[in-house]
């Protein structure tokens, strides 16, 4: 637990306050490198990965993939932009080629369903 507190979160990327346990969430996923986040509805595993995702971009990693459910996709897209100085690329529907593209090029997060990240 102590080497999770002391990880060096950057939130330079990242437009939001998190709580004390959505910090704790997102150096976990960071320093544990393989992880399924998982817990209650409304806790903030979004937050926690888009902070996490924030903190690997201030490390200059430039490609990130989010895979959910196709009904959560749109949700997933704003709530990136609204956080995160991410771009977003939703992989999905009749502009996916087009955004899979542009996401290959420029980097950021592209988003697919379950079906969609098959392909």
């Amino acid at each position: 637990m102590e080497r999770i507190r002391k990880y060096p979160l950057d939130t330079t990327h990242l437009h939001a306050t998190l709580c004390g346990y959505q910090t704790y969430g997102a150096k976990f996923m960071l320093a544990q490198k393989k992880m399924i986040l998982g817990d209650e509805m409304g806790l903030g595993k979004t937050m926690q990965s888009i902070a996490a995702l924030a903190h690997l971009k201030a490390k200059d990693k430039t490609h990130f993939v989010v895979v959910c459910p196709a009904s959560v996709v749109i949700n997933w897209g704003r709530e990136i932009e609204k956080f995160s100085d991410l771009a977003v690329f939703i992989a999905h529907g009749v502009a996916r080629e087009e955004n899979v593209a542009r996401w290959k090029a420029e980097g950021g997060v592209a988003i697919v369903t379950y079906d969609g990240a098959r392909l």
